[in-house]
C-alpha cells in the first residue's frame, strides 16, 4: 500500500486509526481546540513539519511522542486547566517553542533526553512521577508557579539559558544532581517539602557569572549540595528547616548571608572545621559591606567601628584561622611601636637602634623582647633618659602586643571556638 504525508487535521485523525496509511510526516499546520481524545495517541518517530496547537484540548489515553523532530510551535495548554494521562517526550526534539502552560498531567510524564530550544511550563501541574533527566535546555525554560506533586527527575540535565521555577512547590523528592546550570537560576519563593539533591551540579560557565539564588526558598526537609559548584551562589531569607549538607561544595562568590547559612549548616551538623571556612568568607563580605558603607559617606561611629575591629580580625589572625599569621602580627606591630618609642629617648643609643654589628643588633633584640613582654617594667630604659612620647607609645604597644598574644591564642583554639 502506498503511504502518503499527513497534510490535514483530518488525516491525522485518520492515523490514529488506520496508521498503516500514512507516513509520519505531518507537512501541515494542526491545529486541535477543545478536542478530546478518546484513544491512545503513538506518535513515535513523527517529523513535524509546522505548528501544532492542542489548546483547550484533553488526553484521556496515553500520549507517546517519543523520538519526535517538532520543527515548529508547540503549543499543550490553555484556560481552563488542559488535562493529559500519561504523555511520553523521550528523546524529542522541540526545534522551536514547546509551551505547555497551564496543563495537568495525571499520569506519569516522562521529557527525557529532550531538546527544548524554549519551553513553558506555567502554572502546570505533574501529579505523578516526572522524569526530565538529560534533556538539553538551550534557552533555559520557565518552570514558574508549578506544582510537582510526586518525584521529579532533572538528574544530568543541562540549562544553557536562564531558569526560572519561581513559587514552584516539589511535593517530593527532587533530584538536580549532575544538572548544568550555565546561566541565572532562580527558585524565587520555591518550596521543597522533601528532599531537595543537588549534589554534584554546576552553576557554572566560562564566563564565571553564572548565579543561583534562592530567595524566600523553603527547604522543609535535607538539601544535599554536596560537590556542587557554583560561580555565583545566593541565599536570601531563605530556610533549610532541616538538613543542608554542603561538603566538598565550590562557591566561587556568594553575599554574607549564603555563608552564614552554610556556616549554620556545618555547626548543626558538628563540623567545625568547615564552618569555619564559611565564617571567614562569611566576615570577607561584611568587610566589604563596611567599606561600601563608608564609600556612602556614612561616617557614623558604628559603622568606622565594625570596620575598624573585622579589619584587625583580618590582618592579625585571618579571622581567628591562622595563628602564624597572629604571631606575624605581634612581632611586626611590637616592632614598629618599640622603634617608636625608642625615637624619643634623650640619650639615643645607636646600638638600640640595631646597628651594624652583630653586637648591636644583639643588644637591641635585648629590649625588644622585654618591650614584647607586656608586664615589661615602664623604666627598663630609664638610663636612656625617655621623654613623654615614650611612655605613650610603650603604652600602646603594650595594648597592641597583648592584643596580638591574644589573637595568637585564639587561633591555637580556633576548633572550639563559638563562630
Amino acid at each position: 500500500m502506498l503511504r502518503q504525508n499527513i497534510t490535514s487535521e483530518e488525516e491525522f485523525i485518520e492515523y490514529l486509526y488506520n496508521p498503516e496509511s500514512f507516513n509520519k510526516v505531518v507537512e501541515c499546520e494542526l491545529v486541535f481546540e477543545n478536542y478530546e481524545f478518546k484513544q491512545k495517541i503513538d506518535c513515535e518517530n513523527f517529523h513535524f513539519e509546522k505548528d501544532i496547537y492542542f489548546n483547550k484540548s484533553h488526553f484521556l489515553e496515553e500520549v507517546n511522542f517519543s523520538k519526535c523532530k517538532f520543527k515548529g510551535n508547540v503549543i499543550f495548554g490553555g484556560f481552563p486547566r488542559y488535562d493529559l494521562n500519561k504523555l511520553i517526550h523521550k528523546n524529542t526534539v522541540f526545534s522551536k517553542t514547546a509551551n505547555f502552560t497551564n496543563s495537568s498531567f495525571s499520569k506519569e510524564c516522562s521529557f527525557s533526553y529532550c531538546y527544548f530550544e524554549n519551553v513553558r511550563f506555567t502554572e502546570s501541574t505533574f501529579e505523578q512521577l516526572a522524569y526530565f533527566s538529560y534533556s538539553i535546555f538551550k534557552n533555559g525554560g520557565v518552570f514558574f508557579r508549578m506544582v510537582f506533586s510526586n518525584i521529579v527527575y532533572f538528574h544530568g540535565s543541562k540549562f544553557l539559558g536562564q531558569v526560572d521555577y519561581s513559587y514552584t512547590v516539589f511535593s517530593k523528592k527532587t533530584t538536580f544532581n549532575h544538572a548544568e546550570f550555565k546561566s541565572k537560576t532562580n527558585f524565587y519563593s520555591a518550596t521543597f517539602q522533601d528532599l531537595a539533591d543537588f549534589t554534584r551540579a554546576k552553576f557554572t560557565n566560562r564566563q564565571g557569572n553564572a548565579e543561583c539564588r534562592f530567595e524566600n526558598t523553603i527547604f522543609n526537609h535535607s538539601a544535599l549540595f554536596m560537590e556542587a559548584t557554583f560561580d555565583n551562589l545566593k541565599f536570601l531569607n531563605s530556610v533549610i528547616r532541616s538538613q543542608g549538607y554542603f561538603v566538598n561544595s565550590k562557591i566561587k562568590n556568594g553575599n554574607r548571608e549564603t555563608f552564614r547559612v552554610i556556616k549554620d549548616q556545618f555547626l548543626k551538623q558538628n563540623n567545625t572545621i568547615d564552618a569555619l571556612n564559611f565564617f571567614k568568607l562569611e566576615m570577607v563580605q561584611k568587610d566589604k559591606e563596611l567599606k561600601n558603607e563608608l564609600l556612602k559617606n556614612n561616617w557614623s561611629k558604628k559603622p568606622i567601628g565594625d570596620f575598624l575591629i573585622n579589619f584587625l580580625n583580618k590582618i592579625s589572625n585571618d579571622y581567628g584561622l591562622n595563628w602564624i599569621q597572629g604571631l606575624i602580627f605581634t612581632l611586626i606591630m611590637g616592632l614598629l611601636f618599640f622603634l617608636l618609642s625608642l625615637l624619643f629617648l634623650k640619650d639615643f643609643p645607636y646600638q638600640i637602634g640595631f646597628g651594624n654589628t652583630i653586637d648591636g643588633i644583639i643588644y637591641g633584640l635585648k629590649y625588644y623582647f622585654q618591650f614584647l613582654l607586656p608586664t615589661h617594667k615602664p623604666d627598663y630604659l630609664i638610663k636612656y633618659n625617655p621623654t613623654t612620647g615614650f611612655y605613650f607609645f610603650d603604652l600602646f604597644g603594650r595594648i597592641i602586643v597583648s592584643y596580638g598574644i591574644y589573637q595568637v591564642i585564639s587561633a591555637f583554639r580556633k576548633f572550639n571556638k563559638k563562630v
